[in-house]
């Protein structure tokens, strides 16, 4: 049927929902805007450009090495990455603003203003120490701070870094069975996931638990170029703990990243990087200062003081190596530091060529369509979106699952630069397949969100129709169910241009807007018919079209398996759509609609996840 008024009524918020958690997991980034976070020019350049960033913290400069290291040393690191071509982003606070990436001025006011703290409580009390526990106080109490490994995992991952290069990582204290002394960053490493490159857990630490605990909480954990799997211990490089598995080369390492991307896993890897051989000595001797005071530490009774011990520890070491530890230490740190930093320049290359791989197989292959699922990284989401829009290629999104619906709205939220593109094409994505539950949860996400890409768009401010006729041309159950208005809100938003959602035994809906006078003019000239509504903008250059699709009729007792069967309707829809089927036209849609499902139907009747469509070929022009 044909309405000139406008669809505000649809387009309507349904009754709020609750927040799913895995809507609100860590394992994806929120946006942004209005949070205090300053990207550095220089790493949002690299950012758009989809170039190698690795992260580095800070607690190195404000409460780890002494001057002139703490200042010398952080300049020394970014120097080497920009060498290899990678783009640094040191991570600190600075009077309540978090920073990514930080100005020479700012690393010498942070290394300057750390010792001070180190020697007078005063200035201490507002330079923190910060961790992501302490990452929010912070930021509200305008302080200056230094972040801890976990505290620059947190930031890193909010920027959409993927690569961290530290010294060592903390771990399970000694007496931790009764002093519950757990370092934050072994949390950070289970739930965040940014890749890790150190040198280890400090030997003074319960190295065997801590690496208990990392398989406990199903943290990947790996040594690089180390055959035997020993895992270091930050100043030796062996610990006499095994690691579970090696990583033989950067590409490897990156390409083990992507994959957890993929898989949705929430976690991190640990890539344990051993001190260079030519600090083995001096490794060796200290690991022997600190086996003596481990064992003193037992007889003495030290050993079950809880978090006494640790301090004690240190203290001890520092006697038996007869002040050495101190100064052997300092260069020990420098040289690991440098050696992680490194490695982690060339993880983070690796992995910018194998997003970079995605959009140059894309370019090679000059495709009509490019489709993708949730299963990609956002990363290479936003390559693909940003390339595809550059070159005006439609995208086809599947979104997969629930959680995976969001990383397509992840990705785009992190480039704000896509925005500029979209001033030539009507939407970032010409076509989606959410079934009724992705379909909720992509509308959750922009209904809860404040974030300006989910602002309806300029040409939806010319579009209303009464409820009544939405009520009356549509199933009761689209508009019950809120099938209608959650589309129309992520078509008013030109996220999308068309939405297929599949509905199982209930059929398909298609909303979608039509743009051009000659193809609204096809839809609003059709007469009045049950199932379908076209909302026509006052401007006559827009429409929003909603049409529903009755199943096609198939006795449940020749349904061998419900597996494959949305996917094969999305593909059939794709073939139809290379062929050059238009939906923006009435009979177009109808034929790919109605080819999409006698794929689906041909699925559900066979025992294979894909039915037998080679009959279908003959109906594609």
């Amino acid at each position: 049927m044909r309405s000139c008024t406008a669809l505000r009524t649809a387009a309507r918020r349904p009754r709020a929902r609750p927040v799913s958690a895995a809507s609100l997991t860590r394992s994806s980034p929120h946006s942004l805007a209005g949070l205090p976070i300053d990207i550095a020019p220089e790493v949002a350049q690299a950012k758009a450009e989809g170039r190698a960033i690795v992260a580095l913290e800070s607690t190195l400069v404000t409460h780890g090495l002494p001057p002139p290291h703490s200042a010398s040393l952080p300049k020394e690191c970014e120097t080497i990455l920009r060498a290899q071509g990678v783009t640094p982003a040191t991570i600190a606070i600075l009077n309540g603003r978090i920073k990514v990436g930080l100005e020479e001025k700012d690393l010498d006011y942070l290394a300057a203003r750390g010792w001070e703290a180190r020697k007078d409580r005063a200035v201490a009390e507002k330079m923190w120490k910060v961790g992501r526990r302490e990452l929010a106080a912070a930021v509200v109490k305008r302080l200056d701070g230094g972040t801890t490994v976990s505290g620059t995992m947190a930031v890193a991952h909010l920027a959409g870094i993927k690569v961290f290069s530290t010294g060592g990582i903390g771990g399970v204290h000694r007496g931790a069975e009764t002093s519950f002394d757990i370092s934050s960053d072994l949390i950070s490493l289970s739930d965040t996931p940014v890749a890790v490159v150190c040198a280890g857990s400090k030997s003074i630490l319960d190295i065997g638990l801590t690496l208990e605990y990392l398989e406990a909480h199903a943290v990947p954990v790996a040594v690089y170029k180390t055959a035997d799997c020993e895992w270091p211990a930050f100043y030796a490089a062996k610990s006499g703990f095994k690691a579970p598995m090696n990583m033989e080369s950067a590409r490897e390492v990156a390409e083990t990243i992507v994959m957890t991307d993929k898989l949705g896993l929430s976690s991190s890897l640990l890539l344990g990087n051993p001190i260079p051989a030519e600090y083995h000595a001096v490794g060796d001797e200290l690991q022997q200062a600190v086996d003596q005071a481990v064992a003193e530490s037992v007889e003495n009774g030290m050993a079950k003081s809880g978090k006494q011990v640790t301090p004690w520890l240190l203290g001890r070491v520092a006697e038996l190596s007869q002040g050495k530890a101190l100064e052997s230490s300092t260069s020990d740190n420098k040289a690991l530091i440098r050696n992680n930093v490194k490695v982690g320049g060339e993880v983070a290359l690796e992995y910018a060529k194998l997003l970079q791989e995605v959009v140059e197989r894309i370019q090679s292959e000059a495709p009509s369509v490019v489709c993708f699922d949730g299963n990609l990284s956002q990363e290479a989401v936003a390559d693909i979106v940003a390339h595809c829009l550059e070159q005006d290629i439609p995208i086809f999104f599947e979104p997969t699952s629930n959680a995976k619906a969001l990383q397509l709205l992840h990705a785009l939220e992190k480039k704000p630069h896509l925005a500029s593109p979209l001033l030539r094409v009507s939407s970032y994505v010409s076509f989606a397949a959410p079934n009724i539950h992705e379909l909720s949860h992509l509308y959750q996400h922009i209904a809860f969100s404040d974030h300006p890409l989910y602002n309806s768009a300029p040409w939806f401010d010319h579009i209303t129709a009464p409820a009544h006729e939405l009520s009356l041309y549509l199933p009761k159950w689209v508009l019950d169910e809120g099938v209608a208005q959650m589309a129309v809100r992520l078509i008013s938003t030109s996220l999308f241009g068309s939405l297929f959602i599949k509905s199982g035994s209930r059929g398909v809906v298609v909303v979608q807007r039509v743009s051009g006078v000659d193809d609204v003019g096809a839809w609003s000239s059709l007469p009045s018919r049950k199932g379908t509504v076209v909302v026509c903008s006052t401007r006559q250059a827009d429409a929003v079209v909603l049409r529903h699709y009755p199943a096609l009729e198939l006795d449940q007792g020749h349904v061998e398996t419900v597996t494959g069967a949305g996917d094969s309707l999305a593909g059939a829809i794709l073939a139809g759509l290379v062929r050059g089927w238009r939906p923006s036209l009435p009979h177009g849609l109808d034929q790919l609609v109605g080819l999409g499902q006698r794929a689906a139907v041909a699925t559900l009747q066979s025992k294979e996840a894909v039915g037998d469509l080679s009959g279908l070929g003959r109906l594609l022009p």
